[in-house]
C-alpha cells in the first residue's frame, strides 16, 4: 500500500524539549507531521510557531483544550484535506524507533496479502520512565486479559492504545470518527472495540517500537505477580478513566465481557490509591465521581468534575 502517511500528533501543555525529540525522530518517516495544540504556552508554543513558520509541520489550533478524541478527529480531517491516505497518531510523548512506520507498513502488507481484514495496527511500546513494557487486551472468555507481543511476532488483539497506531482513511470511513463524548481516556479501547464489532482486526507488531511516557511518574509496588512499576496520574484521570469505561458498558458495540474487566480493573486502582498512591483522598473522590457520572450516563469535558 503507497498511500500517503500523515502523523497526527495531539499535544496539551507539552515540554518544548520532548516535542522536539518527537518531531526529530517522526518527520522523516511521514509524509507530513500535523499537530493538534490544545494549549501550548511559553518555549513550547514558540517552537510550534517556529516550525509552522518554516513549514514543516501544519499547525492546528482549537479554541481551547477539545480533548484527545476531537483533536485526533480534527487532524483526520484536515489530513484527508492534504490527501493523506492513512494516519499515525501520536501523543506528544511519544517518540517512534527510526523504523517503527516502516515495520507497521511491513506487517500491513504482509496481513493485507494473506486476506486479513486490518483496522488498525500498533507498535510495543516501552515507557522510559518506569522501564514498563507496553500490554495489550485480548478477550478471554467472560472477560479481557492483557498480553505482550514478541519482537518476532505480529499478533491479531482486541485493544491497543492509540499512540503510535496506524490507520487507513478507508476503514476511519466504516468504522467512523473517535468518540468525541469520552473527550480523554478510553477513546482508543472504544474504538477498538467498535472496528472488532464491525469485522476489522487489531494488530500489535512486535517489530515495530515506541517510546511512550505513561502518567506522571511512577511507583515500584508488590502486587500478587511480583514487583511492579506502576503508573501515577493525576485525580483527574482517575476520574475519566472510572467514567469513561463505565460508559463504554452502555454501548451496544462493546461485549459484555468488558464489564467484569471494567470491575476488576476499578477495584484494583481504588486498592491501589488508598495503599499506595498519593493525594489518596482526591483519587477516591475522583473515582467517586467517575463512577457516579459514569452510571449516569455523563460524558463531556471533565472540567467540571476537578
Amino acid at each position: 500500500m503507497n498511500a500517503p502517511v500523515f502523523a497526527i500528533v495531539v499535544a496539551y501543555q507539552p515540554d518544548a524539549t520532548a516535542l522536539a525529540a518527537q518531531f526529530a525522530a517522526l518527520a522523516p518517516q511521514v509524509a507530513r507531521v500535523l499537530l493538534v495544540d490544545n494549549g501550548s504556552t511559553g518555549a513550547a508554543r514558540q517552537w510550534l510557531d517556529e516550525q509552522a513558520a518554516a513549514g514543516r509541520l501544519e499547525l492546528l489550533r482549537p479554541a481551547g483544550n477539545i480533548g484527545v478524541a476531537a483533536a485526533q478527529n480534527l487532524g483526520i480531517a484536515a489530513a484527508r484535506r492534504l490527501g493523506a491516505g492513512q494516519v499515525l497518531l501520536l501523543d506528544q510523548d511519544s517518540v517512534p524507533a527510526a523504523d517503527m512506520l516502516a515495520q507497521l507498513l511491513a506487517a500491513q502488507a504482509g496481513l493485507g496479502a494473506a486476506g486479513a481484514r486490518v483496522g488498525l495496527l500498533a507498535p510495543v511500546f516501552h515507557c522510559p520512565q518506569s522501564g514498563v513494557r507496553g500490554r495489550f487486551l485480548v478477550r478471554q472468555g467472560d472477560s479481557f486479559a492483557s498480553c505482550q507481543c514478541a519482537a518476532e511476532e505480529t499478533r491479531a488483539v482486541d485493544i491497543a492504545i492509540a499512540s503510535g497506531s496506524l490507520v487507513t482513511l478507508a476503514v476511519l470511513d466504516e468504522v467512523g470518527p473517535m468518540d468525541e463524548n469520552l473527550f480523554i481516556d478510553a477513546v482508543d479501547t472504544e474504538w477498538c472495540l467498535r472496528a472488532r464489532a464491525l469485522g476489522f482486526a487489531i494488530y500489535a507488531v512486535g517489530a515495530a517500537r515506541l517510546a511512550h511516557n505513561l502518567g506522571e511518574g511512577s511507583r515500584r509496588v508488590l502486587l500478587p505477580s511480583g514487583w511492579r512499576q506502576v503508573p501515577l496520574h493525576a485525580p483527574l484521570r482517575s476520574y475519566t478513566i472510572a467514567r469513561n469505561n463505565l460508559l463504554l458498558c452502555r454501548l451496544a458495540h462493546v461485549p459484555p465481557a468488558w464489564r467484569r474487566y471494567v470491575a476488576a480493573m476499578l477495584c484494583r486502582r481504588l486498592g491501589f490509591c488508598l495503599i499506595f498512591g498519593p493525594r489518596r483522598l482526591a483519587h477516591v473522590a475522583a473515582l467517586w465521581r467517575g463512577l457516579r457520572d459514569g452510571l449516569a450516563g455523563r460524558g463531556g469535558s471533565p472540567s467540571g468534575a476537578k
